[in-house]
């Protein structure tokens, strides 16, 4: 098994991946207080012993999915293919909620997210049957 050797740049990119999904921008809640960078400390550390456990193979597989992703979302939605793009979006959504890569990094990332050190973890909002509430076009801006 290979392992992640700079969890902090997983972290980054798969923020930055699947950035698309995001329905509302993140907003700075870090304490900067000696307190507060103190806790920052702590919790950097553990997320990164959690995230040396992180398969590098498999994140980076992952990592390429979302790149390939992203791009193609771009695609689409350049293209005035709303339906397609958020068709696209939903599936690798869901998809991801089975994934024990995602679910790995969730759980790694999870107690900086609650204190307000990272934003939270992009989601797709959708109704009862199972459809989304805002178009992801909406997240890629037009030229």
């Amino acid at each position: 098994m290979h392992k992640i050797k700079n969890g902090i740049g997983l972290v980054a990119a798969i923020g930055f991946g699947v950035s698309f999904l995001a329905v509302a921008q993140a907003e700075d809640t870090t304490d900067y207080s000696p307190q507060g960078m103190q806790q920052l400390s702590i919790e950097l550390n553990k997320m990164r012993n959690c995230m040396s456990d992180v398969d590098e193979i498999a994140q980076q597989k992952f990592e390429a999915q979302t790149t390939e992703l992203d791009q193609r979302l771009r695609e689409l939605c350049a293209a005035n293919q709303s339906a397609k793009a958020q068709a696209l979006a939903l599936s690798f959504s869901k998809e991801m909620q089975n994934s024990a890569i995602f679910l790995q990094i969730e759980n790694c990332t999870r107690p900086m997210r609650t204190l307000g050190f990272m934003p939270p973890l992009p989601v797709v909002k959708v109704n009862g049957e199972g459809q989304s509430q805002e178009s992801v076009c909406s997240h890629y801006p037009s030229k």
